[in-house]
């Protein structure tokens, strides 16, 4: 009766010993496969896009300030001849895609034939400055800036109140002299001429034709 139960057992016994190696040999050689779910923090935090923090250059008088004591070690009678700002955004910082940039340029009588120009631009950290000739710049006529009142972030305020058709970011966005009267120029969608601002009252002027 015994030995009729061992026999009975036995081809269980042999078939699990193969039955079994088979599954080892499986399991052991199946590719490991990512859980479904969230993937890992570590691994969250190696494939998450990396947002740049833009910097923000400042207004026209944040830069015009800076520049000017540069180009005073350039030349102590340094005066200011031009200002640009392109791709400035309607708060007049920039708070766009685009990299903005201000440009300032300065002559002085003890430097004939030369001028030297303060440029910053928001993907840098440090202004830049070189000296050029002087026959480059459009205009030598010296601004007035001791009546200098509005900023870039305040005369772009204003222009919204004048105008629908300035287009942000604004490029260029001039500060020049008309008619002995420091005014910010403005351009506007074609065909509108640009907008002439008075960088002291704030008040709206008219080119003449």
């Amino acid at each position: 009766m015994l030995k009729a139960r061992f026999d009975l057992l036995s081809p269980f016994r042999l078939g699990l010993i193969p039955l079994t190696a088979l599954l080892l040999v499986s399991c052991s050689s199946a590719p490991a496969f990512a859980p479904v779910g969230n993937p890992p923090v570590q691994l969250q935090r190696q494939s998450a896009p990396q947002s740049a923090t833009r910097t923000t250059i400042g207004t026209a008088k944040d830069i015009f300030a800076k520049a000017e004591e540069l180009a005073l070690r350039w030349s102590p009678q340094a005066e200011p001849v031009s200002l640009e700002g392109r791709f400035i955004s309607a708060n007049g910082l920039n708070d766009t895609p685009i990299d903005a940039s201000w440009t300032i340029s300065f002559v002085s009588p003890n430097r004939p034939g030369k001028a030297f120009r303060v440029f910053s631009r928001s993907e840098h950290l440090q202004m830049g400055s070189q000296e050029i000739n002087a026959g480059t710049l459009s205009g030598l006529e010296p601004l007035a800036v001791r009546a200098w009142t509005y900023d870039s972030s305040a005369v772009l305020k204003k222009a919204r109140s004048y105008s629908e058709f300035v287009a942000y970011p604004v490029s260029p966005l001039e500060l020049q002299m008309l008619d002995q009267r420091l005014v910010w120029k403005i351009p506007q969608m074609a065909p509108m001429p640009p907008l002439m601002i008075d960088a002291m009252q704030g008040q709206q002027v008219q080119l003449r034709r």
